[in-house]
C-alpha cells in the first residue's frame, strides 16, 4: 500500500468514525462506562434508604452506629483495545476482510474514548506484540491511533491469544474496560482469559465471515490455512465433507462461547457482511 493509499484510507476511516461516533454518543458509550470507575470518597452516618451493602462495618463497630461508604465516579478511565492482527483475520469472502472490520471498529472505539476524555490504549497481537500505544487521552491522539491501525501489518502469521492475554495482564495494572477484537482462531487461551476478566471489565467483539460457518457447494477446490500457508483439496459437494465441516464449526463456536460464559464475558458476534453499528450500540447500552 502506497503512502497516498494509506492517507486516503486514514481519511476515510476518520470521516466514517466521526459520523458513527456521534451515534454511539447517544448514550451507548457512556452506558458501557457508567459506574465502572468508582473510587472511595468518604464515610457518613447511615440514613434510611441507603444501600446496606455500602455499610462500612469497621467504622460502624468503632462508633457503635451505622456508617456507609460514599463513592464518587473516577473519570480517569482507561479503554484498552486488544486486537488480533494474525493472518487468519485477512480472510473475507465478499465485502471486506475481518482485519479491515477490526481496524474500523477499533478506530471508532478509540475516537469515542478520546472524545469522551477517557484514556485509550492499543495492544495489537499475532503470536507476539505487534504494536503498542500506551494510555493517552485527548482528541489530538486520534491521528496517531488511526495511522497506527491502518498501517498495522503482522510480522508473524500465527495467533497466540494466551500470550496476548497474559501480556495484557502484565501491562495493564489498573482496572480497565478491555475490548477484545478477534476471530479467536487460537487455542488454550481459556485460563488467561478468565484471569484477564477477573482483573478487568472485558467485552468481546467476535468477528467472523459467513463463509466460515457454511461453505457453498463449489465442487472440488483448494482451501488454504492462512496461518500456516498449507493447502488442502476438498470436495465441497461431498456429504461426508459437509458433515465434518459442520461438526468442526459447531464445536469451535460452542467451545468459544462456553469460554466466554464461564469467564463472565459478554460477547457480540460481528459479521463482515453486515452493518455492525446498531448491534454495537445495543450491546454497549445493555452493558
Amino acid at each position: 500500500m502506497t503512502s497516498a493509499e494509506v492517507f486516503k484510507k486514514i481519511k476515510r476511516i476518520q470521516l466514517k468514525t466521526r459520523k458513527q461516533s456521534s451515534q454511539l454518543f447517544s448514550g451507548a458509550y457512556q452506558s458501557a462506562f457508567k459506574g465502572r470507575g468508582m473510587s472511595f470518597s468518604e464515610v457518613r452516618e447511615y440514613v434510611p434508604g441507603d444501600d446496606v451493602r455500602s455499610i462500612d462495618w469497621n467504622v460502624t463497630a468503632r462508633f457503635n452506629a451505622p456508617y456507609v461508604k460514599i463513592f464518587e465516579e473516577d473519570r480517569e478511565l482507561n479503554v484498552v483495545l486488544l486486537i488480533d492482527v494474525s493472518w487468519s483475520t485477512l480472510f473475507g469472502s465478499q465485502f471486506q476482510r475481518k482485519a479491515d472490520l477490526i481496524i474500523e471498529i477499533a478506530a471508532l472505539l478509540a475516537f469515542a474514548a478520546l472524545q469522551n476524555n477517557d484514556k485509550c490504549t492499543l495492544l495489537a497481537y499475532s503470536d507476539k506484540l505487534e504494536s503498542y500505544i500506551p494510555p493517552v487521552k485527548g482528541m489530538h491522539n486520534i491521528p496517531r491511533f488511526v495511522n497506527t491501525l491502518v498501517q498495522l501489518k503482522s510480522s508473524h502469521s500465527k495467533t497466540n491469544l494466551a500470550f496476548a492475554f497474559k501480556d495484557c495482564i502484565k501491562r495493564i495494572s489498573r482496572k480497565s474496560l478491555i475490548f477484545i477484537l478477534s476471530d479467536f482462531k487460537s487455542s488454550d487461551y481459556n485460563k488467561q482469559l478468565k484471569v484477564l476478566a477477573h482483573k478487568h471489565e472485558v467485552m468481546v467483539l467476535d468477528v467472523f465471515d459467513p463463509l466460515e460457518l457454511q461453505l457453498p457447494e463449489l465442487g472440488i477446490l483448494p482451501l488454504q490455512n492462512p496461518e500456516t500457508g498449507a493447502y488442502m483439496w476438498v470436495d465441497t459437494s461431498s456429504a461426508a465433507f459437509k458433515l465434518h465441516f459442520k461438526q468442526q464449526t459447531d464445536r469451535f463456536y460452542s467451545e468459544k462461547h462456553s469460554t466466554f460464559k464461564e469467564s463472565g464475558i459478554r460477547a457480540l458476534p460481528i459479521n463482515t457482511n453486515s452493518s455492525y453499528i446498531l448491534p454495537l450500540i445495543q450491546f454497549l447500552k445493555s452493558a
